[in-house]
């Protein structure tokens, strides 16, 4: 009954310092495999149709599902029960085209929708969106008729997304194995001109830290 005192005692401790934020975030590794992912966005239009002089477009890329066992030995951290995924885009996108290469492509959101599950028990979901301008600007060495072109941010990006699974104790760090996670990837941009339908835009998922906690 001693020991199971101070057993729970150390459980309540490690709670508080959690809820005060004196136990911080631990780095683990990338379990879900999002790091590097390409996001390749085909432009369709109805056929015959006028090319707007400019036009708006939405992506989706979904990823997995990947499988990983139950992150253990989490230093410094005695009972962790969440996930937390900071993730973005690189800072160069490449665009493949039968026609004009618009000078810039702004992209102005970005929407991850994350689940994380193992047999015989209810997934655990996170969801993250950012919105705003961040512009890409075309490569000087892309000439005309070039079968790709490269872009590279010019100004600001967009913030960092955080995926956040609170409550996965059972899941990432207990439980059966193996678990399994699958993400959704939504990337809303906009060119000026239009690109011409067939045109594909890659993005490539930049992951930049993946942490345990309380």
């Amino acid at each position: 009954m001693k020991r199971l005192a101070i057993l729970s005692g150390i459980a309540s401790l490690a709670l508080v310092l959690g809820a005060c934020g004196l136990l911080p975030m631990v780095p683990i590794d990338d379990v879900l495999g999002l790091d590097s992912q390409a996001l390749v966005v085909t432009v369709g239009a109805e056929p015959g149709a006028a090319l707007p002089l400019a036009a708006e477009y939405q992506g989706v890329g979904r990823f997995g599902p990947v499988e990983f066992d139950n992150v253990t030995g989490v230093t410094g951290l005695p009972m962790p029960n969440r996930l937390l995924y900071e993730l973005g885009i690189a800072d160069g996108i490449t665009v493949r085209s039968t026609g004009v290469y618009p000078e810039t492509i702004t992209v102005t959101a970005i929407e991850v929708v994350g689940e994380i599950s193992e047999q015989g028990r209810a997934p655990a979901t996170a969801e993250a969106s950012v919105t705003g301008n961040a512009e890409f600007t075309r490569s000087t060495a892309c000439v005309e008729g070039a079968q790709s072109c490269s872009y590279t941010l010019s100004g600001a990006g967009l913030d960092s997304l955080s995926l956040n699974w609170s409550g996965v104790a059972a899941i990432v760090f207990g439980g059966a194995e193996p678990n399994s996670a699958t993400a959704t990837v939504t990337v809303s941009f906009a060119s000026e001109p239009a690109l011409v339908p067939g045109s594909t835009v890659e993005f490539i998922l930049v992951v930049e830290s993946t942490r345990a906690g309380l």
